[in-house]
């Protein structure tokens, strides 16, 4: 009897231990399907980020060329602003075109506002080269209109203290059928300035992204 008890207590203790190494083995499956479900959330955040950061960069391209064409149409050829003064942003102008139909072209007929519905179809290498591509002609148009900002911010000065000329330029931004966001000539032609410091920012938060997803996916 003593021998039935040990062994009905010998298999007890088994049945015991493999419901521990039972559990253990649940227990390490389910930690790995939930490290798997938290790689993928952060995958689909980081993806989410490189859509805005795209977005971003060319929604804002775009509207920088739209009020630079905008600004330029309207003043270079007014005989009471110097024409040279407006002159400086032909250069930069025509980059940023260049770069627009760059970035169109790796987007292949996508609408930038769609791009959160085409994730699959856009990778930020792709805008990434368009601003390798044309880094050499970006740092030469932006440091000569860098260079040259002074003057032509001290000019606008001049001129923003002649109501004269205030009203009449005030009257050229009205007649434009483009809104701006700030019908100034202040605002406007410093906008070169303010955006050759975006382009650095935009690439390191792609490569960043970018490596995070990788180290996700390894």
């Amino acid at each position: 009897m003593e021998r039935n008890e040990e062994a009905a207590a010998t298999a007890s203790a088994a049945n015991i231990v493999i419901r521990v190494d039972n559990v253990d083995e649940n227990s390490k499956t389910n930690n790995e399907m939930i490290s798997i479900d938290d790689d993928e959330k952060k995958k689909k955040k980081m993806i989410l980020e490189r859509r805005h950061s795209i977005r971003e960069l060319i929604e804002t391209e775009r509207d920088l060329y739209r009020e630079l064409a905008e600004c330029y149409a309207l003043f270079v050829n007014d005989t009471a602003v110097r024409r040279d003064l407006f002159e400086e942003l032909k250069p930069v102008i025509d980059f940023s075109s260049a770069l627009l139909n760059q970035f169109e072209a790796e987007l292949d007929g996508i609408d930038v506002k769609l791009i959160s519905e085409h994730a699959n179809e856009i990778d930020s290498y792709q805008i990434g080269k368009c601003l390798n591509q044309h880094s050499d002609e970006m740092r030469k148009v932006y440091a000569r209109y860098v260079r040259d900002h002074a003057w032509i911010a001290s000019e606008i000065k001049r001129y923003e203290q002649d109501p004269a000329l205030v009203i009449h330029i005030n009257s050229r931004f009205q007649s434009s059928k483009h809104s701006f966001k700030v019908p100034s000539l202040s605002v406007i032609l410093i906008k070169p300035v303010q955006r050759i410091f975006k382009y650095p920012l935009f690439i390191s938060r792609l490569v960043e992204v970018r490596n995070l997803i990788s180290n996700i996916d390894s």
